[in-house]
């Protein structure tokens, strides 16, 4: 499996920084002490019925494919930053533990000897794969931010925000992403070929969002262990400031 180092942050829209709806209590003149009243919002987006069907369709998907974990390991990786055109080297490593019914990922980056990115998704192993619990994300000297999963409740909430996103069905965090996608491809590499796209809902520290990958045919890549055959996957930008990310997953590795 030859997954992604880390996608990039995806800068929102100052249109869209502002939560959809808000609510606030008016203060209490009789309070001895001023009283701040919290806000809680959980965006959910309202659906035709075509895009429900849509939705149920692309969970059945998802739940009709074999998934296959590898054992706890750690890989180690190459890593690049273009700054000002010019590159610079460094390492990474992405850590995989699990005991078959709880997963822990780390994944973290260096250059010039400092750490510049350290991500860490922890969580349940289910019937449909990967179930986060938890994703931290820290960048170089800025303050680790997180995203919670509350299943019983139903939503996702971000630390140092007053909003929270309606859990979905299948949904994965940044770093949960890759190594369900790599389940896929090792244990239903040709099912998933055939599906054209799959589609996920993918949280950050921030929002969560539908991530769509587009399929592609499988074609051979050279790594530093040679040649292999990967399926290549594609999710395309879907609005300003949106990343195209790209990756290639080889089931037989």
């Amino acid at each position: 499996t030859v997954p992604a180092l880390a996608p990039p942050d995806e800068p929102t829209p100052l249109a869209s920084a502002a939560p959809a709806t808000a609510s606030s209590a008016a203060p209490d003149t009789a309070a001895s002490t001023p009283t701040t009243a919290n806000t809680t919002t959980i965006t959910t987006p309202t659906l035709t019925a075509a895009e429900l069907a849509k939705r149920e369709a692309d969970n059945a998907q998802r739940r009709a494919l074999k998934l296959e974990f590898p054992a706890s390991n750690t890989l180690s990786y190459n890593a690049m930053q273009i700054s000002g055109g010019q590159p610079r080297n460094g390492s990474g490593t992405l850590k995989w533990t699990s005991d078959g019914s709880d997963y822990q990922l780390r994944l973290e980056a260096s250059l010039l000897g400092f750490t510049v990115l350290s991500q860490s998704s922890v969580g349940k192993l289910g019937a449909e794969g990967l179930q986060p619990e938890r994703f931290s994300d820290k960048r170089g000297f800025r303050s680790e931010k997180a995203a919670h999963f509350q299943r019983d409740a139903g939503k996702i909430t971000f630390s140092g925000k007053q909003t929270s996103a309606a859990l979905q069905a299948g949904a994965q965090d940044r770093l949960s992403l890759w190594m369900q996608l790599a389940a896929m491809a090792a244990g239903s590499a040709a099912q998933l070929a055939q599906t054209g796209q799959i589609t996920f809902q993918v949280s950050n520290t921030e929002e969560a969002d539908t991530w769509v990958f587009l399929v592609q045919a499988s074609e051979k890549i050279q790594v530093p262990a040679g040649e292999t055959m990967a399926l290549h996957l594609v999710r395309n930008p879907r609005k300003e400031f949106d990343a195209r990310l790209e990756l290639w997953l080889a089931p037989s590795l």
